[in-house]
């Protein structure tokens, strides 16, 4: 519904058409069939509400607020959706790209998590983070040969991390031995 804007109400996003949209006949009948005590035409409105969750969001803030949220708790799987659809809207958010990136490598994808990693890198070359996290997916995927630069980068950005150093220090050992050994997670 063009100009119709997003809401998330208890980790669902719900289509809120605009006044202009709805005449004043038809929101008196949705309230009316939200609130009435007739089972049938509860559950119509209940089928509505559904397929009105189901619309396709156009709020980025929402859609990063939820994707983040989904961050936060650990639901890597769950993240990817709404972050990716909010990368989709604002390709150049370095920041969007930088949750999804963070989801994605947590959901196990290491080859989507570094093109992610990258693009954040390509707009943004002293984000130190988004370096250590491109290396780190590279090391996942095994190359550590390639893993080796970006991980540098972030040490010479930050030196004082330790986590950079080790994960520097493993990438030149592998990549000199060209040897593959699955990693940790990211902080």
């Amino acid at each position: 519904m063009p100009g119709a804007s997003c809401r998330v109400l208890g980790g669902s996003a719900v289509l809120a058409a605009p006044a202009a949209a709805l005449d004043e006949v038809n929101t008196k009948r949705l309230r009316t069939a939200v609130t009435s005590r007739d089972p049938l035409t509860r559950v119509a409105a209940g089928a509505a509400a559904f397929y009105a969750r189901r619309m396709p969001c156009d709020d980025v803030y929402e859609l990063f607020q939820n994707g983040t949220r989904l961050l936060e708790k650990g639901d890597f799987h769950a993240a990817a959706v709404p972050l990716a659809r909010a990368r989709d809207l604002e390709p150049n958010k370095t920041s969007i790209r930088e949750a999804l990136g963070r989801a994605l490598f947590g959901a196990q994808r290491y080859a989507d998590a570094a093109a992610e990693f990258e693009a954040v890198v390509e707009r943004a070359p002293t984000n130190d983070y988004a370096l250590f996290c491109l290396g780190r997916s590279l090391q996942q995927l095994g190359r550590h040969k390639d893993a080796r630069k970006p991980l540098t980068l972030a040490c010479q950005l930050r030196p004082e991390r330790s986590d950079y150093r080790l994960y520097r220090d493993r990438a030149r050992t592998r990549g000199a031995a060209g040897g593959r050994s699955p990693g940790d997670a990211l902080p």
